[in-house]
């Protein structure tokens, strides 16, 4: 009886579905019986020429057409999209249902599955990944696979599942799990939207699940009314033992999961979901197997309107793990039954998001680390855009003039050069132009497109009105000549060699009626002050830089090629038809005259092919007379902000960026309010060194009980372990146990201490040099791509904590120099030691009164070890709010790196793996970087992520053979 009052209950509960009213897809300012312009462009990431794109915009572009046969009234407009798939990868390694099941039941160490689940989740995971096969497997997993949710609320399981879309993909590099959905098939669902289509889900996943992975990509065309999955069974938390259809749902109660399944929406399923929740049939389906014949089949049987139905062939084998010969065999059977097909290989322009690929696919854009000359001086956007490419590893010189940045790459004086070429509100510069055509022996390798945002300058104390003359490169009062119209309209505009040459000029006058339009960072760098900001016509305003060399590179998977072709300009039109013949999409033309005589031009023409641009595409392209191949090479976009010291491909660096742009938009559905961006950073092996020697407090244990002659006798057995940890360090020995907590020992050999008199001998001991290391002290250890980090956080709005397990006034006092700017005293979270008042003696603090000739002391004990646990405890305790970012490098800061996710933030540990620049150790850090991805963390790469470790003059010593030849 009680299963049946379930039954009843639930069907209740859709038959409300059904008579609630349909939300309208209505595009903003479309009128009823409007025929919108169907062009294929209009659904972007398909290739031009698919036949499936072809045949859905006719049948879309009549179906909204008041005037054709095929017109469909709007409230008839229905399509329906399978997930898994379709919408979706299901191949990393299967159904997102299912890699959750096993992720959850087998990895995430915050839960304990009962051993019946493990043990299907153990066999489950073999099946996925070796093919072996599980007897009764469908009816196992409609059985087994609800009890590992059962007691969850709905919130409760959908932050499960917002916490595994977080995870990496398997078999895929840059893309999480929430990201992995097919952007062609996004953007046709966003065209059948803004079309007036009522567009649904129709999955075997279950429901509330998909409701979760369509946030922030699906939700604003597919409201979670509109997705129809399998159904978990839900029951009220206090029904145990009544009979349902007699149950009242008590004040007390939650719907909770029941831990079975109410119906698996499957083959016939779908058909019949469909009618009894949309109550009509669809004129369009998009599937990719044969669960979804069914409802596809209904589709066809929509003989009012003609529906069609669409399958999806998983073919592609280089960006996706595609199987052309099942889906070869898949295509006959779609033929068979009259849908229509599409294959992602052939008529997808692209398929997962942009960074995603699978190990070893994507090509290198960033060149190793050169002689590079720029057009300066220093300060100007040309600057930028080296580094943009180079990194902090390129050797940067500023030149005078594009040619002599030119002639350094012909005299082999430099490796590389940078030059500017065209802006997107000044056009092409002549001069630029003219230098490349005339540089035969020179070629583009590279492109950066930066985008442009000038600033006016002026020498401190000048303000507006004093503004009489400004001054800029011809491109910057292009730029920023509508601003100065309406603002400085009696100004006079000096033409100078580059922006930063401008500022200098400005710096070095020192009136306040002569300003300069520059760059941001010229006025810092000149010592002027920024009178106004974003002085240029548009914010969408962007430079394109050309990288220079005097080979062309060999690699056949460079995106783009320029060529220079001289001949009358009715002959141009044959080099473009070589162009289009070579299957390359032309990107821009410049003209310049070529100066014999009149009628004659050179032309410098980008061009490009997605897929690539091959030698023999260059070849076919120069074999008409007068045309030659001027480079080839990759574009990169750099409006993604660089943090200094990263390396310029760091995945981790992308996606704090990434993070950190949408949660600082306030239009952004991601927006978080400036006094919720909370970060927090453990301290040893995450801001500073931590592998050799070991973590900064013990070592100045050590040197407190062994070389401060200042101090008593310590504890014997505290003695002779600090002896035998020194020892280890500095032999490069396995570190010795430690007999009890070395918290506790150094807090008795404080003990006494005024706080003051501890901070001092703090600062005195980060004075000492630090062994294994040239250069360093123990106040140095400071990665600096990290410390870098903290800056950029905080500039944009973040309050950074630190939360560790050093003690906390050893921390305040080791980031006052180097990060106090950002992390102020009260910011610093730690270890505690407790503290007492010189006259209170033996009086419970909670009794004495402090007077005003007592000083706080060290009293000797270890109050609280701020480890693991604890750590939330901190924040919640002393923060109040959980964090959005959390940065780690060990299972002692898992705790706060799980509390971050489970608030919806993120957590990155860091990987130490770098043997040359520091005492990493690889085999660790791969472990490490398993448990980190088992636990849903991003993990950042030392060795490969971080383009500098710590600051210049500091570098890893010779091992030393013995402690006596150290000291």
């Amino acid at each position: 009886m009680k299963s049946t009052r379930k039954r009843i209950l639930l069907c209740l509960m859709c038959l409300s579905l059904l008579i609630a009213p349909f939300a309208q897809a209505k595009s903003a300012g479309q009128s009823a019986g409007s025929a919108p312009e169907a062009e294929q462009s209009a659904i972007d990431n398909w290739a031009a020429d698919s036949p499936a794109l072809q045949s859905i915009v006719e049948f879309v572009t009549s179906s909204v057409d008041e005037n054709s046969d095929g017109f469909i009234p709007k409230a008839d407009r229905v399509a329906v999209f399978d997930m898994d798939g379709t919408l979706y990868g299901e191949r990393f390694p299967t159904y997102f249902n299912d890699w959750l099941f096993i992720q959850r039941a087998l990895y995430d160490e915050s839960y304990d599955a009962p051993e019946e689940l493990r043990e299907f989740a153990r066999a489950w995971e073999d099946k996925v990944l070796n093919g072996v096969p599980i007897e009764d497997f469908d009816a196992k997993e409609r059985e087994l696979g609800p009890k590992l949710y059962e007691g969850l609320t709905p919130d409760e399981y959908a932050e499960i599942v917002r916490r595994f879309k977080e995870l990496p993909v398997w078999g895929f590099e840059g893309m999480t799990y929430g990201e992995a959905y097919f952007r062609p098939m996004v953007s046709l669902v966003k065209y059948l939207y803004e079309n007036d289509y009522s567009i649904y889900i129709v999955s075997a996943t279950y429901r509330d699940a998909v409701r979760v992975m369509t946030e922030g990509v699906l939700d604003e065309y597919i409201p979670s009314d509109r997705v129809i999955g399998t159904d978990l069974l839900y029951v009220a938390s206090g029904d145990e033992d009544a009979e349902s259809m007699f149950y009242e749902l008590e004040k007390d109660d939650e719907l909770v999961i029941g831990g079975s399944l109410f119906i698996k929406n499957q083959k016939t399923n779908k058909a019949t979901a469909i009618q009894r929740e949309i109550g009509k049939k669809p004129v369009l389906t998009f599937g990719n197997s044969t669960g979804d014949f069914s409802m596809a089949t209904y589709t066809l049987q929509n003989v009012k309107y003609g529906g069609r139905a669409y399958m999806l062939l998983c073919d592609d084998t280089e960006r996706d793990y595609g199987d052309p010969e099942a889906a070869a065999a898949f295509k006959e059977q779609c033929d068979a039954n009259g849908f229509y097909t599409v294959s992602m290989k052939d008529e997808f322009a692209s398929l997962y998001p942009e960074g995603a690929h699978k190990p070893g696919s994507e090509p290198e854009l960033a060149a190793d680390a050169a002689r590079v000359s720029f057009l300066g001086p220093e300060g100007t956007y040309t600057e930028q855009a080296a580094l943009a490419w180079f990194g902090e590893d390129g050797v940067l010189t500023p030149r005078d003039t594009v040619y002599d940045v030119i002639r350094d790459v012909q005299t082999h004086s430099a490796d590389f050069a940078v030059i500017p070429q065209e802006n997107s509100l000044g056009g092409a510069v002549a001069d630029y132009v003219d230098a490349l055509i005339a540089a035969e022996d020179t070629y583009v390798v590279g492109e950066i497109e930066l985008p442009i945002s000038q600033t006016l300058m002026g020498v401190p104390g000048a303000t507006l009105s004093d503004v009489k003359t400004v001054c800029s490169h011809a491109q910057g009062l292009v730029q920023s000549e509508q601003w100065r119209s309406e603002y400085l309209p009696d100004a006079a505009a000096e033409e100078m060699a580059s922006t930063a040459a401008a500022a200098s000029y400005v710096a070095a006058a020192g009136d306040k009626s002569v300003a300069a339009v520059a760059a941001p960072g010229a006025a810092e760098l000149y010592g002027l002050e920024v009178l106004a900001e974003n002085v240029q016509i548009s914010d969408s305003n962007q430079t394109r830089f050309y990288v220079l060399s005097d080979s062309i590179p060999e690699e056949e998977e460079l995106t783009r090629a320029v060529f220079v072709a001289t001949c009358e300009g009715r002959q141009l039109g044959s080099v473009l038809a070589a162009l289009d013949g070579a299957g390359l999409e032309l990107v821009t033309l410049h003209d310049r005259p070529e100066g014999s005589r009149l009628g004659v031009y050179n032309y410098v023409i980008e061009a490009e092919d997605p897929a690539g641009v091959t030698t023999e595409d260059a070849d076919a392209v120069c074999a008409l007379e007068g045309v030659r191949l001027a480079g080839r090479f990759n574009t990169l976009d750099a409006s993604i902000e660089r943090i200094p010291g990263w390396c310029a491909d760091s995945p981790a660096m992308a996606s704090i960026v990434e993070f950190v742009e949408a949660v600082t938009d306030e239009s952004s559905p991601d927006y978080i309010p400036p006094e919720e961006r909370i970060v927090l950073f453990d301290s040893d092996g995450t801001l500073i060194g931590e592998r050799y020697p070991t973590y900064s407090d013990q070592c100045m244990l050590i040197y407190r009980l062994l070389h401060d002659d200042t101090a008593g006798e310590g504890v014997a057995e505290d003695v002779e372990f600090a002896k035998a940890l020194e020892a280890a360090i500095l032999n490069h020995e396995p570190l010795p146990k430690s007999p009890r907590s070395t918290a506790q020992m150094a807090a008795e050999a404080f003990a006494g201490f005024t706080v003051e008199e501890y901070r001092a001998y703090v600062r005195e001991f980060l004075k000492t040099p630090v062994p294994g290391f040239e250069g360093m002290t123990y106040g140095d250890r400071f990665y600096e791509p990290m410390a870098e980090l903290v800056r950029y956080l905080s500039e944009h709005g973040f309050r950074v904590f630190i939360c560790s397990g050093t003690e906390r006034n050893f921390l305040r006092e080791l980031v006052a120099d180097r990060l106090g700017e950002w992390i102020p005293p009260y910011q610093v979270i730690g270890s505690t030691f407790s503290l007492t008042a010189t006259g209170q003696g033996d009086t419970e603090g909670r009794s004495y009164d402090y007077t005003s000739e007592d000083q706080v002391l060290l009293g000797g004990n270890l109050d609280f070890k701020n480890l693991k646990m604890n750590k939330v405890v901190s924040i919640v305790d002393e923060i109040g709010m959980a964090p959005v970012l959390v940065f780690g490098n060990s299972s002692g800061d898992f705790a706060m790196g799980e509390y971050a996710l489970q608030h919806g933030g993120r957590a990155y540990m860091l990987l130490c793996d770098d043997t040359e620049r520091d005492y990493g150790d690889a085999e660790v850090a791969e472990a490490f970087r398993a448990e980190c991805e088992a636990w849903g963390f991003y993990t950042v790469s030392m060795k490969n992520e971080f383009e500098t470790i710590y600051s210049d003059g500091i570098s890893v010593e010779a091992e030393v053979e013995d402690a006596d030849a150290a000291a």
